[in-house]
């Protein structure tokens, strides 16, 4: 019995850790029919995008299970900077990122008027002026957007996560511009 277990236990992990390196890197996603391409570096001589890779293991939107922040939370803040960024790759990604966490389709493609909403929660509405300020570098919103993030019930450790990710988002944002990344129809 005692063997079963042993072997049934390490088919498991073996099949855990195979599929968690399987998934592409976010480097190297497509959605469908839509592929990207690279109009400016396209290459990867220095390792540049090693560190926001590994730091999106422990903030990125894959990181869910080690994170205290609802996911929602986090996604649509994600989405609110790649749309402030204007990133072509971040835009579509964390869109159906934020499907995927089983947010409604209106709230997803709300978040871009999302202050003439009624579909955010107080703490999704902090989250996205917390996610603007932090994006635009604005000193005074900064203060002010994560005292409400207190207010409305984020934990320290939230906070700190929250603007890990939003700080992550802006980073690989500059990082795909950087290089051009462009959607293209497969």
């Amino acid at each position: 019995m005692k063997k079963i277990l042993l072997i049934t236990l390490t088919f498991m992990v073996f099949n855990i850790n195979t599929q968690a390196q399987t998934k592409p890197l976010i480097t190297e996603r497509s959605f469908g029919n839509i592929g990207f391409e690279l109009s400016r570096i396209n290459t990867n001589e220095t390792d540049w995008t090693k560190i926001p890779t590994e730091w999106a293991k422990t903030y990125g939107s894959d990181s869910y299970a080690s994170l205290h922040i609802d996911r929602k939370v986090a996604e649509i803040a994600r989405l609110r900077v790649a749309q402030l960024d204007n990133c072509n790759y971040c835009v579509i990604f964390h869109t159906k990122a934020a499907l995927e966490t089983g947010l409604e389709a209106p709230k997803v493609y709300a978040v871009s008027a999302w202050r003439d909403s009624k579909l955010f929660t107080e703490k999704e509405k902090a989250a996205l002026q917390y996610a603007e300020a932090l994006s635009q570098l604005d000193q005074d919103k900064i203060q002010s957007s994560f005292e409400q993030l207190s207010k409305v019930g984020f934990s320290n450790v939230e906070k700190e996560e929250l603007s890990m990710s939003i700080i992550l988002m802006s980073v690989w944002s500059r990082v795909f511009m950087a290089q051009g990344k462009t959607s293209v129809e497969k």
